[in-house]
């Protein structure tokens, strides 16, 4: 219900001598001015744009919103149904129409029969229900805060989530606790005041209580972000930098990151929302026989509607028949909580499994004769370990249409990899996006983060080799790249920095994202890399000179990742130059790829189909913090066992 007068009311001025209109005029931005003070900002918003989508139906049929007639509003409501409009959606524009008439003094059109028999109508047809958000309860915030890791961000998460349990508090209120909200006592506990809230339109506020345990969580989070006053829950910047308040949609973010990380399905992640700590808080207390009026009190609920549905399924046990079932002996087990129980998906094709024959077949054909009875025994077992998961489809499928020999290898090295993901149970998402047009390889959670994983073979072919001396021919590093192994690197960086598409990667990564690049060197056409390689192919000679011994170095190597700064050599600047020119989005990789994954095969033999993954990580400085890395890597490394070779 935008009423400010830059925007005329929304409704034509009032002709000369009509004081009726005027006078609705004044009550109008009189009561504007005062409720943007009293309700919650989120409240104004929705009457401003439930407002506007009323107005602008009015407009293009040439009625008057304000006084609307019953005939007005029914057809209103019929387009809104029509349009696929949800009955709780329809329901709140009927509120703000019927508020801005009663306010204005007109009478209430929303009230007529005509209106009621439209209403009516519309639910006849279409289901009332709402989708309720799934419930995080308190097993999910336990498991989250016992495997969350080290560093600033799980300092963060671990006192969100803790908190908003405890407060069974809606995204909104979160988002705008203060320090000076919070209290701590000499015994451990704590209380929080929420000063304004969707039920206390009055700003009176509330207090909550806070466990033991939160206000420990609370207490680390507040000391290693170094905040004594303002917002409690901040932005982090990729660097772990504090930044501002943290918005009520970015809580709902990090929820949906808890999800994943305790092991929802992505169809149930979808479902979690930022009231979702909120329903599980309810559906746990029902279910532990807390009575209804102290899990309102709680939740700050005014009417028993909102915390019986959220736990209807937690009810739904204790009903007539559940009690009978138990008293007849038909239910020896009755369920307690039944509230985070999915339920049944519906059926989906399922892929005909591979056998050994068929990957015999597929050997052969893509040009590995020799090689066809060797790996088709070994490859069925990790196929057949995927296969048992159900997730994996995606990357299975294009085995059975591999094109050749280099586009199989290409295929299976995915398949290695993801049965490496298997063996440590790490499961991730195949094929996840950041909103792209492409699919990323892999995505799997390490709290707080979502680690998202391009793979990348480097084929020998007699097309690559023939690219690589061409672009090497044409540029300055030409002769000093095929004295030695620089050539390696140079084609290291060439892919490294083809690979991060940014039809893949999101330009600009949220704070949780861990954009990494893995990179297969074991098929290199000017030779074997190893780790030194890699190390100067990302990181340049300062990361080099780290791990590896001075003869290893290459001065007049630049690193993807390496700063571009005034001390580079000419020869350095020249370099840079040509890897930069590979650079063909006008995004730099540096500002979106937080680090590199050198993979390396055992047994090494280029022609295995078969084979352990282990690697070698570089970072982006630029991106990634020691928090990141300490938080990641060992989870890397728990699916391709780190590189001993130090060069």
């Amino acid at each position: 219900m935008d009423l400010k007068p830059a925007d005329a009311l929304l409704f034509a001025p009032p002709a000369p001598g009509d004081h009726t209109a005027a006078a609705a005029i004044e009550r109008i931005q009189t009561w504007w001015a005062r409720a943007s003070r009293v309700y919650p900002q989120n409240t104004t918003k929705a009457w401003r744009c439930d407002w506007k989508i009323f107005v602008a139906y009015c407009a293009d049929r040439g009625a008057a919103p304000l006084p609307a007639t019953p005939n007005t509003v029914a057809s209103f409501v019929e387009g809104c149904g029509r349009d696929g409009k949800k009955p709780a959606t329809i329901r709140r524009y009927l509120s703000t129409i019927s508020r801005a008439h009663k306010v204005a003094g007109f009478l209430n059109p929303c009230d007529d029969e005509l209106v009621q028999l439209e209403i009516k109508g519309l639910y006849a047809v279409m289901s009332a229900r709402q989708r309720q958000a799934r419930g995080l309860g308190w097993e999910h915030i336990e498991r989250f805060i016992g495997t969350a890791g080290e560093g600033l961000r799980a300092a963060r998460e671990r006192a969100i989530v803790s908190v908003a349990y405890d407060l069974m508090a809606r995204r909104s209120e979160l988002a705008a606790l203060d320090v000076q909200d919070l209290s701590f006592y000499a015994d451990g506990t704590g209380r929080a005041l929420i000063r304004r809230s969707k039920t206390d339109q009055t700003g009176e506020g509330s207090s909550a209580y806070l466990t033991r345990d939160t206000v420990r969580w609370l207490k680390v989070w507040l000391s290693d972000a170094q905040l004594i006053e303002g917002a409690v829950f901040r932005r982090l910047t990729g660097r772990g930098r504090v930044g501002g308040r943290l918005s009520a949609n970015a809580i709902g973010e990090i929820f949906k990151r808890v999800a994943t990380f305790v092991g929802f399905s992505s169809e149930d992640t979808q479902s979690v929302s930022g009231h979702s700590i909120r329903v599980g808080a309810a559906q746990d207390l029902l279910a532990l026989n807390i009575d209804l009026g102290s899990v309102m009190q709680a939740g700050r609920w005014k009417s028993t509607h909102m915390p019986m549905r959220y736990a209807e399924h937690v009810l739904a046990a204790r009903g007539g028949i559940g009690r009978a079932a138990q008293l007849q002996g038909r239910d020896r087990e009755s369920p307690t909580d039944q509230g985070n129980v999915p339920m049944s998906k519906k059926s989906v094709p399922t892929p005909t499994p591979f056998t050994l024959q068929e990957l015999e077949g597929i050997i052969t054909k893509s040009g590995g004769q020799g090689g066809a009875r060797e790996y088709a025994a070994p490859l069925l077992a990790k196929i057949q370990r995927l296969e048992k998961r159900g997730t994996y489809g995606p990357l299975l499928k294009p085995i059975r249409t591999a094109a050749d020999q280099a586009d199989l290898r290409g295929r299976l090295l995915e398949v290695n990899l993801a049965f490496q993901f298997e063996r440590a149970n790490v499961h991730p998402e195949v094929g996840a996006t950041q909103g792209g047009n492409g699919d990323i390889d892999f995505r799997f959670a390490v709290a707080p983060y979502d680690v998202f994983l391009e793979t990348k073979l480097l084929r020998e072919d007699d097309a690559t080799r023939a690219a690589i001396n061409a672009q090497l021919a044409a540029s300055h590093i030409y002769q000093i790249a095929i004295e030695d192994d620089r050539g390696d690197i140079f084609r290291l960086q060439r892919d490294l920095i083809q690979k991060a598409k940014p039809a893949k990667f999101h330009t600009n990564p949220e704070d949780h994202w861990v954009n990494l690049i893995g990179v297969d060197v074991s098929e290199l056409q000017l030779g074997m890399a190893d780790v030194g390689d890699c190390l100067l192919a990302a990181g340049g000679n300062p990361v080099a000179a780290m791990y590896c011994h001075d003869s290893v170095l290459r001065r007049d190597v630049v690193g993807v990742f390496e700063e571009r700064s005034a001390t580079l050599t000419e020869s350095q600047k020249l370099w840079a130059a040509e890897i930069d020119k590979l650079v063909t989005s006008g995004v730099h990789p540096r500002e979106y790829i937080h680090g590199a994954v050198f993979l390396f095969r055992t047994p090494k033999d280029t022609a295995a189909l078969v084979y352990a993954l282990s690697a070698v990580v570089v970072w982006n400085p630029a991106l990634a913090d020691h928090d990141m890395a300490r938080m990641v890597e060992p989870v890397l490394h728990k699916i391709v066992s780190r590189v001993r070779d130090r060069s």
